[in-house]
């Protein structure tokens, strides 16, 4: 266990669990004695943070209220602020601006309209923050934008009279800030001449090779007979179909749905369905940890299971197809997320109460970035138990839950 953590700029780190123990607590006189009693407020804090779950962190976190004003002022209790992030593969002006307003529909980007661009040159930040501005200004929207360029590339745009409502830059901007930070991102990598260095380019080859993989493999039939899943596919006939003709994805092919009414139990509490989705890595990278978790946790909440699923070329509407046809409550699907350079293992879980084929997305409650250097399976899987119980309680999920 790593028994060090950095708070307020300062590392503090513990010989111990015995030391961290103690300094979470108030001072007691064996413990200044035995040289182990927290020193100050601050580290006390840290030693508390680190017997903490992320799922402790973040409830702690959610009582604390930090407000940021710009144009608007974010982080009040109760107010979810989202940033909208059109990002274009060429930096296309009419493509960004179709983003954009797609995702002004939903409500999106009252935090933030913040792009991270292909093009760090002047030129094109300053014609992507004229775009939002003149967005902005024709819909009278109280937002901010920028353009996560290099920063000093950003200021120059400004001088320039590009009208920016705020500056900022991902992580750091430096090598050094980014083995700081231990972020994988490829951040301020820098070059040889004209090119990125031999290692860069070697990383991101392997970790490309990986996402495609991810894709592409499939999730052994001995994985599956051995963790005990009812396999049934889509109506994709391969990886191809899947990629092209989404809708397919969302529907469980015939013989599936007559193995179903077979085989599974009906009208069970909750239903747990697996699929594949873009990364069949993640299934089996986190499942054999995430599933006796999700499963021990629903039955100590004293809610039945039925029997879970494992859906072939799966995507996440057809959880709501599934739900017709075991006619449970609430539905949870742990599915493979789409892979990135930095992990090929996320898996993500959809939850809905009362879900139907045709339903709105905004009905799905999403719990993303499950893998090991983001919500580890075990701490995921008792935590989407948790948020399942409260639906009961609550009779909702999506835009309406309340976690």
């Amino acid at each position: 266990m790593l028994l060090k953590t950095k708070l307020f700029g300062k590392v503090y780190s513990f010989s111990s669990i015995k030391e961290v123990l103690a300094k979470a607590n108030e001072k007691r006189s064996g413990d200044v004695l035995a040289g182990i009693a927290a020193e100050s407020i601050t580290e006390m804090i840290a030693a508390v943070a680190k017997l903490m779950t992320n799922v402790d962190l973040i409830y702690a976190a959610s009582k604390i209220e930090v407000l940021a004003t710009c144009n608007t002022t974010i982080g009040r209790h109760g107010t979810l602020a989202a940033r909208l992030q059109p990002n274009h593969t060429t930096d296309n002006v009419d493509g960004i601006r179709i983003s954009t307003l797609e995702g002004l529909s939903y409500g999106m980007g009252d935090a933030v309209i913040g792009l991270n661009p292909v093009d760090d040159t002047t030129d094109s930040i300053y014609r992507c923050l004229h775009q939002f501005e003149e967005i902005k200004q024709k819909f009278e929207i109280p937002t901010q934008n920028c353009v996560l360029a290099h920063v000093l590339s950003q200021m120059e745009a400004v001088e320039r009279g590009a009208p920016a409502g705020m500056i900022f830059q991902s992580i750091a901007g430096s090598q050094k800030g980014n083995e700081a930070a231990k972020t994988p991102a490829r951040l301020g990598i820098g070059k040889a001449g004209p090119r990125y260095k031999t290692e860069t380019m070697l990383r991101f080859r392997a970790d490309h090779a990986v996402a495609i993989d991810s894709v592409f493999n499939e999730v052994a039939e001995a994985f599956i007979t051995e963790t005990g899943l009812i396999a049934v596919s889509s109506k994709c006939d391969d990886k191809d179909m899947y990629v092209t003709r989404p809708d397919l994805g969302r529907m469980i092919s015939d013989e599936g749905v007559a193995k179903i009414q077979s085989e599974c139990r009906k009208g069970a509490d909750v239903q747990i369905v697996i699929a594949d989705g873009l990364s069949s890595s993640a299934i089996t990278a986190n499942l054999k940890n995430i599933l006796p978790a999700l499963q021990q946790g629903l039955e100590g909440y004293g809610l039945s299971i039925g029997d879970t699923v494992f859906i072939k070329f799966g995507r996440v509407g057809a959880m709501d197809h599934l739900t017709d046809l075991v006619n449970s409550k609430v539905t949870v699907m742990l599915v493979g997320e789409r892979p990135g350079l930095a992990t090929g293992e996320s898996m993500g879980a959809y939850i809905t109460y009362e879900g139907k084929v045709g339903m709105a997305e905004a009905g799905r409650t999403v719990i993303s970035n499950i893998h090991r250097r983001g919500t580890p399976a075990a701490e995921a899987g008792a935590h989407i138990a948790n948020i399942v119980k409260k639906m009961f309680e609550q009779k909702c999920s999506g835009v309406g839950f309340r976690f």
